[in-house]
């Protein structure tokens, strides 16, 4: 049986924090409103690459301001955006993350994030060790080799690939060492790196494969068309100049790789959960691997997590809607908005079975209406008891409540009105609930816990409604146990 390569996880750390940062929505904070939103996201994306690869080590590096690029060439990276204000902080604390988690972090003036990883993955594959670089920037490709592969995610993270030789040959045409030739030809954008004007990277690559390095097409320059030897011939010096720029050194001074350090499973879970009790990081901390199952991070950690910002019992006023007058008025109000808030109440979580046993629907914020049809009404076979079936209701105090063909005259109208947009969570349940019984809801409707996944789609982030309620709105909603006893 032959023995796979131990295998070491090179991440750049700069790369992921901003693709976090951008890809997550900002809302994500603590309660004392730190923003947390970039930590969370490279957390996922480190514990995404934890599972999928199960290495044998870690290591993140991170640049530290300007490099010898920029002696170079002033205008490297000029074209860049500052780095936001909400984002430098978070990237302290994602250094803080990979620190508990007892990954080696490598950092050196003057060089960039790249120059690390180029450096530490030809020392890791002088080794025998397989180098996996975790990154977002194209230019790693330049690195690939027998034993370096490089990890690169597409739109999302969940997109990722990962190339070896013959996936950059099969992208590009040339070997990964040809690229940087290609990189002098056409330069790069989103860095500033001028390449030769008019060179595009179908030309490049014509050119490189032909000739192979810069050095062999300056030498064929009769060999090529007058029009590209034209501009070829006019801006020689950005070409070397450019490759140069984008070449990513593999020998920087005074790295060394110590691969020990970085071995994964040599962390300490406390500490780990500590930072987790700070950051309010609870769905995703059982994804590290070691971590208890069935544990939160607060049940490990030695700390005690800051006093949060308590959540409040819902405010504001609310009605029962139990008379035919009071049916028509409601009605006439939300005929008067074009927004509607609804949900219903059932006795089945199976849409296809469940009864309508209720209707909470509002047309504005502080101000709640509830519509009952079917309190006390026996469950049929295998139907769910109800908040108010349970409770121990004498006989004679049989709720109040409206017959569903009146509730259907004056809201089937307010509900398939497309002028009306209607906001609701797990639409689909409620819908086929509603349409089951005479009350189908037409277009434009808002679906909150679809909108919750959008903009988080992380494994084990919750979109229950009590709580996004509880996360966004800082409301805690009324547990049943609470109002039955």
């Amino acid at each position: 049986m032959t023995q796979k390569n131990p295998t070491l996880v090179l991440i750049d750390g700069h790369a992921l924090a901003y693709r976090a940062y951008f890809g997550m929505p900002a809302t994500f904070s603590t309660s004392a409103g730190e923003p947390t939103h970039a930590v969370y996201g490279f957390t996922n994306m480190l514990l995404a690459v934890w599972h999928e690869y199960d290495p044998d080590y870690f290591i993140v590096t991170f640049d530290r301001g300007d490099t010898f690029r920029h002696q170079m060439y002033p205008h490297y990276k000029a074209t860049r955006e500052k780095m936001p204000d909400d984002l430098r902080g978070q990237i302290e604390r994602i250094e803080q993350l990979v620190r508990a988690f007892n990954m080696p972090v490598f950092t050196k003036d003057g060089y960039e994030a790249d120059d690390l990883l180029g450096t530490l993955s030809a020392q890791a594959a002088a080794q025998g060790i397989r180098a996996l670089i975790v990154t977002g920037d194209r230019d790693a490709f330049q690195l690939v080799g027998p034993q370096v592969n490089v990890i690169i995610s597409g739109r999302r993270f969940a997109d990722r690939e990962l190339y070896d030789e013959a996936a950059v040959q099969k992208r590009y045409g040339l070997m990964p060492k040809q690229l940087i030739e290609l990189k002098g030809l056409v330069g790069d954008t989103s860095d500033n790196i001028p390449g030769v004007k008019g060179i595009g990277e179908k030309t490049g690559v014509k050119l490189i494969q032909q000739f192979h390095t810069l050095e062999g097409v300056y030498d064929n320059l009769d060999k090529i068309s007058k029009s590209v030897r034209a501009k070829l011939e006019a801006e020689r010096e950005q070409a070397f100049l450019s490759r140069e720029l984008g070449r990513i050194v593999t020998d920087v001074p005074g790295i060394t790789l110590n691969i020990e350090a970085g071995r994964t499973r040599d962390f300490d879970l406390v500490e780990v959960a500590n930072l987790f009790v700070e950051l309010e990081f609870n769905t995703i901390f059982n994804r590290i691997p070691g971590a208890p199952p069935n544990k939160s991070p607060r049940e490990v950690a030695s700390i005690k997590p800051a006093r949060a910002k308590q959540a409040t019992a819902p405010d504001g006023q609310y009605y029962t809607v139990d008379t035919p007058q009071k049916l028509v008025e409601l009605a006439a109000k939300l005929r008067q908005s074009d927004t509607l808030a609804v949900d219903v109440e059932t006795d089945s979580t199976d849409e296809v079975r469940a009864r309508l046993v209720g209707i909470a629907i509002t047309h504005t914020v502080g101000e709640g209406c509830y519509i009952p049809l079917t309190h006390g009404q026996p469950a049929p076979m295998g139907g769910q008891k109800t908040l108010f079936d349970l409770v121990d209701t004498p006989p004679a105090a049989e709720p109040v409540q409206l017959d569903l063909p009146a509730v259907q005259a004056e809201l089937a109208p307010i509900l398939q009105d497309p002028a009306i947009t209607k906001y609701m969570h797990n639409a689909k349940f409620d819908m086929t609930v509603l349409e089951r019984h005479g009350l189908p809801i037409a277009p434009p409707i808002f679906d909150t816990m679809i909108a919750s996944w959008l903009g988080n789609n992380a494994e084990g982030a919750r979109h229950g409604l009590k709580d996004l309620v509880k996360e966004k709105l800082h409301i805690q909603m009324t547990e049943i146990s609470e109002l039955i006893g």
